[in-house]
């Protein structure tokens, strides 16, 4: 419905001023479109990955406690649960991101996201840091497929001297 009233259930487009938005009929919501770039907080898809049928999420997963001695600490994923994220669609892995509360200046990490509990992308986390992100994956993933994080000890010994973890797993 193109430049028509439109409705709750079939929303109508309207140029406003270059900005191309879809508006219910009684204007109560809206989402926002621009032009090739996304201008600002509201703006979640540009008009160029609208017409190219782009979308992108991600998940959160986190803990507040130290990665143990033993070097590998599972990260609890949405509702506080260790079960991990169900992919609902098919899907690509194309970011990560790990962020602690206070760097650890002796052990470095790996933020290991796995895919049905096989390891398929690493964010190092380097000694002295407090986070590290990557946009350069492109992992396949099926639908159905169990996604799951993990922080590991790649160098060093002993208990981490964080306490709280937040990664945050990208898809396309």
């Amino acid at each position: 419905n193109v430049g028509g009233a439109g409705t709750a259930a079939n929303p109508a487009w309207r140029n406003n001023a270059g900005v191309m938005e879809s508006r219910r009929g009684d204007d109560s919501g809206f989402g926002l479109t621009r032009g090739a770039d996304a201008l600002g907080d509201d703006d979640y898809i540009t008009r160029r990955q609208f017409a190219a049928g782009v979308s992108f999420f991600a998940v959160a997963f986190g803990r507040n406690t130290a990665v143990p001695g033993m070097g590998s600490l599972q990260l609890k994923a949405p509702g506080d649960s260790f079960v991990g994220y169900r992919t609902g669609r098919v899907v690509t892995l194309t970011g990560g991101s790990i962020h602690v509360n206070t760097p650890d200046g002796v052990r470095s990490y790996n933020m290991d996201i796995r895919i049905n509990g096989v390891s398929a992308a690493t964010v190092p986390l380097v000694a002295g840091a407090v986070g590290a992100h990557t946009a350069a994956l492109a992992v396949p993933v099926a639908a159905g497929s169990e996604i799951t994080a993990f922080v590991v000890l790649t160098a060093g010994v002993g208990a981490s001297t964080f306490t709280q973890e937040t990664a945050l797993v990208e898809f396309h």
